[in-house]
C-alpha cells in the first residue's frame, strides 16, 4: 500500500467537507493489480468528487450544480416564506401562471 497526492478540488457527497489536494491510497494486488481508493479525511467514505466554487455565496459545490447545499436550502427557505405570505387565492392563481413556465422567465 502507498499513497499519493492528487492536484485538485473535491468535496464530499456524504459530510460536504471542501477537501484541496487529497491523498489517495494505491493497493497493489496479484489478483486485480491496482487499486486507487480517495477517502474523505473528515469522514473516511469514498465519495469525493470534483468540486468548483459556487456562483452565489463562493463556497464549494459538486461540479455542474446550479450552487451549493447550503444556498440551496437557503432559497427553498425563502420561497417557503414567500409562499407562506400569499393567500390561498392568490396562490392558485400563481399556480396558472407559472405552469410550464421557469421562475427565472419572471425575474
Amino acid at each position: 500500500m502507498t499513497t499519493e497526492q492528487i492536484k485538485g478540488d473535491f468535496i464530499c457527497e456524504n459530510c460536504l467537507s471542501y477537501v484541496e489536494d487529497p491523498v489517495v491510497v494505491v493497493f497493489h494486488t496479484r489478483d486485480a493489480g491496482v487499486d486507487k481508493i480517495m477517502p474523505c479525511p473528515y469522514c473516511g467514505e469514498e465519495t469525493l468528487v470534483d468540486a468548483e466554487p459556487c456562483p452565489s455565496c463562493h463556497g464549494w459545490m459538486k461540479k455542474g450544480d446550479e450552487c451549493c447545499d447550503k444556498c440551496k436550502k437557503w432559497g427553498e427557505g425563502q420561497l417557503g416564506l414567500f409562499v407562506r405570505s400569499l393567500t390561498i387565492s392568490v396562490l392558485r392563481h400563481l399556480d396558472s401562471v407559472i405552469e410550464g413556465n421557469s421562475l427565472e422567465e419572471f425575474r
